[in-house]
């Protein structure tokens, strides 16, 4: 190619992507500012911070009696790896003595078997360890521990360790999951688990608008508030 034509083409290449840069960095700066101020509307805590390697941004977001967290991590663990992208609700409050119970939206409750005879099958080579994260996400390295449980009709696949069958049982039906698709970020839906940690919906994924932050917050509050007037119930 001729010379001096490579010049305006370099050029021209060098201020797309400055002007990509600029657009980005001015998106997220007011992808930021809206989170802050649905914060302060809601009387929520909003701290960021970045972790010990600096290449991940760390977003707090709670009520102030800490009833509940919402935590977004974004960016890398080292400066040559790939974007890390995870946003998590958990509710501490609403865990179980032992055990482990995920729910999977992303495929249907009939799946649950096919999934626990594939994980067996595979949990140790590289399409096992993808599907993991991708139907478990934090949880994925405990995924061959999981049985499948049958719930017929529920939002979604079931698994669990024996000791938590019916960890997740009292919200897997509930009306609130029926539109998850729709307030979630566009192609991540939430993963839900119940742990002696808490409850957690755990989405690959980051927060895309304040709307979307809200949502998740209602839902992870109506999924816990079934499970304790199950658990008062019994």
């Amino acid at each position: 190619m001729d010379f001096n034509i490579m010049i305006p083409i370099l050029i021209i290449a060098c201020f797309a992507g400055a002007a990509f840069m600029i657009f980005a960095a001015r998106r997220s700066k007011a992808k930021a500012a809206n989170v802050h101020a649905i914060a302060q509307k809601n009387g929520w805590r909003h701290d960021v911070t970045t972790d010990e390697s600096g290449y991940t941004t760390i977003t707090q977001i709670s009520p102030r009696d800490g009833a509940w967290i919402v935590e977004e991590q974004y960016g890398s663990t080292t400066e040559s790896t790939s974007d890390k992208r995870t946003l998590t609700w958990t509710d501490p409050a609403a865990g179980i003595p032992s055990g482990l119970a995920v729910m999977s939206l992303a495929i249907s409750d009939d799946k649950a078997a096919k999934m626990e005879r594939f994980l067996n099958a595979t949990g140790d080579g590289v399409i096992g360890q993808h599907m993991s994260k991708t139907f478990f996400g934090v949880v994925a390295d405990r995924a061959s521990e999981l049985d499948a449980v049958e719930a017929v009709g529920a939002a979604g696949a079931i698994l669990a360790t024996p000791d938590a069958r019916e960890a997740l049982l009292p919200i897997a039906f509930h009306e609130a999951l029926a539109n998850t698709s729709q307030a979630m970020p566009k192609g991540a839906m939430p993963t839900i688990i119940r742990s002696p940690d808490g409850l957690q919906l755990n989405l690959k994924a980051t927060i895309k608008s304040a709307d979307q932050l809200e949502a998740m917050v209602r839902l992870g509050e109506t999924l816990s508030a079934a499970l304790s007037a199950n658990s008062s119930g019994t």
